[in-house]
């Protein structure tokens, strides 16, 4: 894949080739990858998501985080509740 000139910005199909090569290189590696990315592309948010491996292992590393991250967000309301008291 060749590099974009220096400031320009790299297209959406160089995007998605780049997440490409990462998820095979991972995948060497890892039993399962999730790979998610954003970008704003002017009023637009470009989003990719590709996986590898085991669905069931990718669905379940995916709903853990999910879980944690609001628990862990509940936690963090809970204690500037708590000091606002």
């Amino acid at each position: 894949m060749s590099e974009p000139a220096i400031g320009a910005r790299p297209s959406p199909e160089d995007d998605l080739k780049l997440v490409a090569a990462a998820l095979a290189r991972l995948s060497e590696h890892f039993d399962s990858v999730a790979i998610f990315t954003t970008k704003q592309n002017g009023s637009d948010t470009q989003r990719i998501h590709r996986f590898s491996g085991n669905w069931f292992a990718n669905f379940g590393q995916i709903r853990s985080w999910v879980v944690a991250a609001e628990k862990e967000a509940r936690w963090e309301r809970l204690k500037e509740l708590e000091s606002e008291e």
